[in-house]
């Protein structure tokens, strides 16, 4: 009999959300969906995750995971249809547990402590607890699996937990991490709220915040400041944007807080009135009393309660890391079109919302996991994916995201990327990266790195040759990575390499962008 399994329910509609996928909102910079998913990998059991067979949205956002992803042609018909798919491929496990995918508040701890209460008594039905509620996650013993299989509607196994109420234990969890689903628009707004109130009593600084997201939970009140014209140096670039509220707080920065205090007091004014308003400061400003430090000028266009339908689109539409951007009209109304570069066209401002680089990272050894922690540090979106145990560990205890995946030599793990993502491998037994490479020069990944010597650079490029590989896919393999004279030392290597594909991302969006006009 094998360990435990988990299975992760993501096969709903998300009828309730009017048009949103609550699964695909954003949770700590990533999918909902690949969040949760991420608490039950990181517990090293095996994972499963049912999802609708029509939805490459949610698919995509697995991607990489090591994940047994089940797609259901029969999801209209509820829990049980994903509960039944989980048993098919768990019928020899010591338990299934049973995990929602739309209870933000689940840890990886959470669920570890649930996997400590089966391993102690293998008999018992156990059920998530916030004081005396009980909830989710629920662990089956596999005694009971068998009678899973009988149910039928979308009522979970309600009936099974009844029939066995004196196998039933409760594991606590903290607060209301057991209880807390989100199931509207209103629900993800209030806790989107309640987060980001926790983050600003914990320290975090306003201008590290969202400004579109913040502006989804509060349309009504709020006020988006955004940078369209720059005029000689400047501490943001043209697109820049904060939203600003109507009881002074924010979110996101355009200054140093230079500017923020009057914007404030412009943006009420906005608000009041409903009209666009059009500020300039530094060179060029009628505020002779506000001067900006770098010496350039920067205009700033207030729009006052941005539609909330628009805001609701862009936060699906970021989920899906889908290319696109957003027009600013004089008269304050938003539109959405396909990719177009920030700057202006006729008498509308364009603010391209090109997805954030993220990093997919294969590889194993101190390397990878330095590179890994600097990602986690900065902010960026990423995954390691390795086939050492030690690895894994390693990375999961400095909070990364990670997936062990035991692939042998000559095989590939799950890889998709797109134009917005980096992809970097850190093997020392370099046969191990050759089908990762050949994959990833096939995707359309803005950067493909990998480490070594330029010894093994120049055997990596004949052994990737042998297997097909083209000139012009290879002449976009990075390698040697980062800075030679710091590849003796991880940490230093793993920053000069995360320098290097930032500057690539940089210099790749400064090429297709607009230039901005003169003021």
């Amino acid at each position: 009999m094998t360990e435990l399994v988990i299975l992760v329910l993501a096969a709903g509609a998300s009828q309730r959300m009017r048009g949103a996928d609550k699964l695909l909102l954003c949770h700590s910079g990533l999918p909902h969906l690949r969040h949760i998913a991420l608490q039950a990998v990181a517990t090293g059991r095996r994972v499963l995750v049912t999802i609708p067979q029509d939805n490459p949205l949610r698919r995509a956002a697995l991607a990489g995971l090591g994940v047994s992803i089940l797609p259901l042609h029969a999801h209209g018909e509820g829990m049980s249809a994903s509960i039944r798919a989980g048993l098919e491929m768990a019928q020899d496990a010591s338990g299934l547990m049973i995990l929602p995918a739309d209870m933000p508040e689940i840890t990886q701890d959470d669920l570890n402590r649930m996997i400590t209460a089966h391993k102690a008594d293998q008999n018992a039905i156990l059920r998530g607890a916030s004081g005396d509620s009980l909830g989710h996650p629920v662990v089956f013993p596999a005694a009971l699996l068998p009678q899973l299989k009988t149910m039928a509607g979308d009522v979970g196994a309600r009936e099974i937990i009844q029939k066995h109420q004196g196998l039933v234990k409760p594991v606590p969890l903290p607060a209301r991490h057991a209880t807390l689903d989100l199931d509207t628009p209103e629900d993800w707004a209030d806790w989107y709220a309640d987060r980001a109130a926790q983050a600003l009593m914990q320290g975090e600084h306003p201008s590290l915040l969202d400004p579109l997201q913040a502006a989804l939970l509060r349309p009504n009140e709020a006020v988006l400041a955004v940078v369209t014209r720059v005029s000689g140096a400047s501490y943001r670039s043209a697109g820049a944007m904060m939203c600003l509220f109507a009881d002074g707080t924010s979110a996101g920065g355009l200054t140093n807080g230079c500017i923020e205090g009057d914007l404030a007091t412009h943006a009420r004014t906005a608000l009041r009135d409903g009209q666009v308003h059009c500020l300039r400061y530094g060179a060029g400003s009628p505020f002779f009393d506000i001067r900006l430090p770098c010496g350039g000028g920067i205009e700033v266009t207030l729009y006052p309660r941005p539609d909330p339908n628009i805001l609701a689109q862009i936060a699906k539409l970021r989920s899906g890391r889908a290319v696109f951007s957003i027009c600013f009209s004089q008269n304050g109304r938003l539109a959405l079109d396909g990719p177009c570069a920030t700057g202006w066209k006729g008498d509308a401002f364009w603010v391209d919302l090109s997805p954030a680089v993220q990093l997919h990272i294969y590889g194993e050894g101190p390397e990878a996991v330095f590179f890994a922690r600097l990602a986690q540090g900065a902010g960026i979106a990423h995954h390691l994916v390795t086939p050492s145990e030690a690895t894994f560990a390693a990375t999961m205890q400095s909070g990364c995201t990670a997936s062990f995946v035991p692939y042998a030599t000559g095989t590939a793990p799950d890889l998709q990327a797109d134009s917005r993502t980096a992809i970097v491998t850190f093997f020392h037994d370099h046969d191990r990266e050759l089908p990762i490479l050949q994959r990833a020069l096939q995707s359309p990944a803005f950067y493909i790195g990998a480490q070594g010597s330029r010894r093994v650079a120049a055997q990596r490029s004949q052994s990737l040759r042998d297997m097909g590989v083209t000139q012009t896919d290879l002449d976009r393999l990075h390698g040697p990575i980062g800075s030679q004279t710091a590849s003796r030392h991880p940490q230093t290597l793993a920053a000069t390499v995360l320098a290097e594909i930032l500057e690539k991302s940089e210099r790749g969006t400064a090429q297709s962008a607009h230039p901005n006009p003169q003021f």
